[in-house]
């Protein structure tokens, strides 16, 4: 495309999903009704806006909002790598004429894609374990590495607005359930209740990632350690960087265990029974 660069076709530090997965069937679960739209989001560096790109089985129209909107677009591999670049530590991706980086960027409203393609109920899956209790009684936290602060600045990044969109969603609740009704057409409003739940994992992610720390590259745990987040201080930023088929194998059996303790409860409602 004129006036445009062209992207390296290869990078040491990217990513990608192993080529066996078919990335052209995307669609698959709409056309069998078993989803009424897909949607993935990302961060343009250039815009500074933060775009969903959806695809859906109706005809939805995208949305505009403060620095966010969502916009029609058949999903690719390239899409997924956008969403899940984190800044500085994986390379941005081009779509269209623009690179994006990791979707958490700029997007204050992380609930707000599922809302705006239909959606009354919403089932958050959490992966930050929400017990601050890292400390024995009595026990003084040390002084804080480069290491630990990263970690710090990229879950405050990545994780704090989801916990205040629920708060929102919440409060409009509230404010819905207050507000007059008609006996002929139901409220007299244009905006109707969401029923979000959240599902948190029962362990702490970041000491499983400190587990499985021999996972890394050599360089990796050098840098790691230089920087102050090899031992259980690190497990932050660590739970970010590990894409290890052990670890990620432990998470997501942590995953279904959570599921299960909850399947008699989370099922009825998601079927709405």
């Amino acid at each position: 495309r004129a006036g445009v660069p062209a992207r390296p076709n290869t990078h040491p530090r990217r990513y990608r999903p192993a080529p066996a997965l078919d990335w052209g069937a995307a669609p698959a679960p709409l056309d069998s009704g078993q989803a009424r739209a897909i949607s993935v989001t990302a961060a343009g560096y250039t815009s500074a806006h933060s775009i969903t790109f959806f695809q859906s089985e109706q005809d939805w129209p995208g949305w505009q909002r403060t620095r966010r909107s969502g916009r029609v677009e058949r999903l690719t591999v390239e899409h997924v790598m956008a969403s899940v670049a984190i800044p500085v530590i994986f390379p941005a991706a081009r779509l269209g004429n623009e690179f994006y980086g990791d979707g958490s960027m700029r997007l204050t409203a992380p609930l707000s894609p599922a809302i705006h393609l239909g959606a009354n109920k919403i089932l958050v899956i959490a992966v930050r374990n929400e017990d601050p209790n890292l400390l024995a009684a009595g026990e003084l936290a040390p002084y804080p590495s480069f290491g630990q602060i990263a970690g710090y600045v990229l879950d405050s990044l990545f994780m704090d607005s989801i916990y205040t969109d629920l708060e929102r969603i919440r409060r409009i609740n509230h404010s819905v359930a207050q507000m007059p009704t008609t006996r002929s057409a139901g409220p007299a409003h244009d905006l109707q209740p969401i029923d979000a739940r959240i599902v948190v994992p029962s362990a702490d992610i970041r000491e499983i990632a400190v587990r499985h720390r021999r996972a890394f590259p050599r360089t990796v745990s050098t840098l790691l350690g230089l920087i102050g987040a090899r031992g259980a201080a690190g497990g932050q930023l660590m739970s970010y960087l590990l894409f290890d088929k052990g670890y990620c194998s432990e998470l997501m059996a942590l995953g279904e265990a959570d599921g299960r303790k909850r399947v008699d409860e989370l099922v009825p409602w998601l079927l709405g029974e």
